[in-house]
């Protein structure tokens, strides 16, 4: 049988894809629903954007992963009811959960998953950059304090600012990704454990440094050095797609996700990207997040994102399909005899963020009539959007319903 035609042949294998709360899950849903196949959504909020995707073929609640136990038992139980075949884990906790229950969960579906050992390496950012270091991939210079005491001697020693964020986004109870400190005093003043939730309790008693966070060199550069390479492998640990695209605006405007970013192939970027995941025999979908350091000019990987990313509809329309390619691996490991590579200068938009981001935005502008200009220039632009799309329109609606829920907290913020 050839490759077409093993992929035909799963047309009618349904694929779950949860967390549909996310403009990821929802470029996921639209990806694998416009080729024809079968998509339930699971869904925790009412408004979750890609429940209400007219490629959805059936929407249904998904329980909290507060308690990772019976989320496994849920999904065994929707795998059973709903006849479904592939579950795409689209954020890092289910990854984490699939990893950790795969024995359990691979008896009643397939998920594409890198082993345990090797998902560890990305879902720990301690683990991403022990392994650059191990493999000669360049990385921000990184601390790892394990109590006050360490982090006060190392506060007198390093260059500012810094980067201080978790080890894991498994889990942990924090607003935002971490903070920038800029001087010895901001970061002995904001430096906290990581509060986790219950259901870590067990893996921190086995490794306590994972309460502290990180301490890392801030990579020096304009946001637009700041690269996502988006990739597929197969279980030779080769790609079979790979996507290249940049920042050009995120809010929070210091540590942030993307609320406009561009296709913009860097061989560079690539290059190093696949290097450190070839060498730690990657397989399925990871997004990498590499910077170009202005300082020496090396790009230096950030962190590994286990799964799909948000501008996964971005990396669709550029010509590589990473949830399908993804779904393919799936299927059957699926090579292809040469990896498919993005195209064109094409821009992704999160209006809504993008908009409740501009006075952020303004506040750090070092010449804001410039930015400004910018600012409407960049509207104008060949784009596609990370929500709004004239053939699914719904879940822009409940996008923007949901949105305005926090609207006063939002005002309130800005006046404080």
């Amino acid at each position: 049988m050839t490759d077409l035609q093993l992929i035909n042949s799963k047309k009618d294998m349904k694929v779950l894809v949860c967390n549909a709360e996310t403009e990821n899950s929802l470029g996921v849903i639209r990806s694998l629903g416009r080729r024809g196949i079968p998509v339930i959504a699971a869904f925790s909020q009412f408004f979750a954007k890609g429940r209400w995707s007219k490629y959805v073929s059936k929407a249904i609640k998904e329980p909290l992963t507060d308690t990772p136990d019976q989320y496994v038992k849920w999904l065994i139980s929707t795998t059973k009811e709903h006849g479904v075949n592939v579950f795409l884990p689209t954020a890092d906790i289910l990854v984490w959960i699939a990893s950790n229950w795969r024995d359990e969960i691979k008896q009643y579906i397939r998920v594409p998953l890198a082993p345990k050992e090797i998902l560890d390496i990305a879902l720990r950012k301690d683990l991403t950059c022990k392994a650059c270091q191990e493999y000669g991939v360049p990385y921000p210079r990184t601390y790892y304090p394990v109590s006050y005491q360490e982090l006060k001697s190392l506060a007198n020693e390093i260059e500012y600012p810094v980067i201080v964020k978790p080890r894991t986004s498994v889990g942990v109870i924090l607003e935002g990704k971490g903070f920038v400190a800029n001087s010895k005093e901001e970061l002995v003043s904001k430096f906290r454990a990581n509060r986790f939730k219950q259901f870590m309790q067990p893996y921190l008693e086995q490794d306590p440094a994972l309460e502290w966070p990180l301490v890392q060199e801030f990579v020096r550069g304009e946001i637009t050095n700041l690269y996502a390479i988006a990739t597929v492998f197969n279980t030779n640990s080769k790609p079979t797609g790979i996507f290249c695209g940049r920042k050009i605006r995120q809010w929070p405007v210091q540590m942030g996700v993307g609320t406009l970013t561009e296709s913009s192939y860097n061989a560079d970027a690539v290059r190093a990207s696949i290097r450190l995941l070839r060498r730690i025999r990657w397989e399925g979908a990871v997004a990498t997040e590499i910077k170009k350091d202005s300082k020496d000019g090396e790009f230096k990987i950030i962190e590994l994102n286990p799964r799909t990313h948000s501008w996964t509809w971005l990396a669709v329309e550029t010509g590589v399909d990473i949830p399908y390619l993804w779904y393919r691996h799936a299927c059957g490991d699926i090579d292809s005899p040469k990896a498919v590579v993005s195209k064109g200068n094409l821009a992704w938009l999160y209006w809504l963020t993008d908009l409740f981001g501009l006075p952020s935005q303004l506040s750090f502008a070092e010449d804001r009539r410039k930015f400004i200009k910018q600012y409407l220039g960049s509207l104008g632009r060949d784009k596609v959007h990370a929500v709004l799309n004239k053939k699914d329109p719904l879940p822009f609606f409940a996008d923007l319903i949901n949105a305005l829920r926090y609207v006063p907290s939002y005002i309130k913020r800005l006046r404080q």
